[in-house]
């Protein structure tokens, strides 16, 4: 018997059951045809002459039919007679490595034979400006010599911020455009001035680059196109704040106040900028521990598209061995370099298996007992929220705070295989 058996033993997991949320799944059908017809409704495309090198943005998210939508604008562009190329826009990510940078895209399908344009990614910058406040402004070396550029990417609500610009077009073009130079300015300064600075920086950039407009991608709770807008330039602050409200409106949460412990199958750069995101799992180095008030997080792998960036690790108590072989430090360690923050770097308890991870996570809870009433949510990802499962204490017990329905029909045991890896109930095989 190892020690873990021994000291595990008297611990009995809590019974699982599905919980279905009812959240928004407003979404585009054809989101090709809805691109050319806001483009053409938009009338943006007219400044844009022929011959023009026109630079496009791509970044480090795992966006619905982010390559679709490149795709679409490239063939505008080109029918046009316009040379579209794009440019990774995403900071310090990748390591900080260029080529890392088009690796990292690439898992996204957006690669120079499937968007039919070159991809210049370098990690050269050009210095633009600066801020009233003082903050020097950096911009893509390749892009800012480019007769137009073009940033394409989601708006959505940030996980570390909170303001009328989070993340979306302007914080592309402030930090992401700004490669490790730009986006190490801007957090030089700390979190709690991100908002003010983001807006800042993407004003001069504005005012001084010749951005023609900006195309922005809003998705519903389920991972899903739900909007595309293409925004001109001298619009952009104030159609961001607005499209911003939408997403913050239909952004989806685990529907409890307080859980004991979470369970995460996988993390990644792909899913959030910290690996997990903090909106929902309640867990943020700038902004503290708030609702669901996990007292444990447990995680189980790191997602293949991560190309072994770990950066939000820190926000977990608990991680697999599996996962830990997973972390290269070179793709991580930049990350909180450029953020000046290296509590989501912290490594939290590693555990050989997932079996012991969670029972981990079950024995340290403070001041519960029984142990298979503690109230346990179970999650693929922080982007799949429409199904996971959760204890049947909760479920019984626990005040709901959006609609959601719970199938008793679906309940799960915990099981795992002779490696102690858990064998998924099917929401989340």
């Amino acid at each position: 018997m190892s020690i873990y058996q021994e000291l595990f033993r008297g611990i009995e997991l809590p019974k699982m059951v599905h919980l279905h949320q009812e959240i928004d799944r407003v979404h585009i059908d054809n989101v090709e045809q809805a691109v050319k017809d806001e483009l053409a409704r938009s009338g943006l495309l007219s400044r844009i002459k022929a011959g023009q090198r026109v630079a496009l943005t791509a970044g480090s998210r795992e966006i619905a039919n982010y390559a679709l939508i490149l795709k679409t604008i490239i063939g505008e562009l080109k029918a046009i007679g316009a040379s579209p190329f794009i440019i990774p826009a995403m900071g310090s990510h990748g390591g900080a490595i260029a080529e890392n940078q088009t690796a990292l895209i690439a898992h996204f399908g957006i690669t120079e034979e499937a968007m039919g344009v070159p991809i210049l990614s370098s990690m050269e910058t050009v210095d633009v400006g600066v801020t009233p406040h003082g903050v020097p402004v950096y911009f893509d070396k390749n892009a800012a010599s480019a007769d137009a550029i073009i940033p394409v990417g989601r708006i959505k609500i940030h996980t570390c911020f909170h303001g009328k610009i989070e993340s979306g077009l302007m914080k592309m073009l402030a930090v992401g455009c700004g490669k490790q130079h730009g986006a190490a300015a801007m957090h030089a300064h700390g979190f709690h001035n991100m908002c003010q600075n983001v807006t800042e920086v993407a004003r001069v950039n504005l005012a001084k680059l010749p951005i023609v407009f900006g195309f922005g991608i809003l998705e519903n709770a389920c991972h899903q196109t739900r909007g595309v807008y293409a925004i001109p330039a001298e619009e952009m602050e104030q159609r961001e704040n607005e499209i911003l409200e939408i997403s913050r409106a239909v952004a989806p949460r685990i529907p409890y106040n307080k859980i004991d412990m979470l369970f995460v199958d996988e993390i990644g750069k792909n899913i959030s900028g910290t690996g997990m995101d903090p909106n929902i799992t309640g867990r943020s180095s700038p902004l503290g521990k708030f609702e669901p008030n996990a007292d444990r997080v447990a995680v189980f792998d790191l997602t293949d598209a991560s190309d072994g960036s770990a950066y939000g690790v820190g926000n977990a108590d608990i991680i697999t061995r599996r996962l830990f072989n997973k972390i290269i430090f070179e793709n991580t360690i930049p990350n909180g370099i450029t953020n000046r923050d290296l509590k989501p770097l912290f490594l939290p308890a590693i555990m050989d298996t997932d079996k012991d991870a969670i029972f981990l996570a079950a024995a340290t809870v403070p001041n519960l007992c029984p142990t298979q009433d503690l109230d346990a949510v179970w999650l693929h990802n922080t982007l799949c929220m429409e199904d996971f499962y959760i204890s049947e204490h909760l479920a019984k017990t626990g005040k709901l705070i959006s609609p959601a329905i719970v199938d008793w029909n679906d309940t799960y045991t915990f099981t795992f295989d002779d490696q102690g890896n858990v064998i998924r109930p099917k929401f989340l095989a």
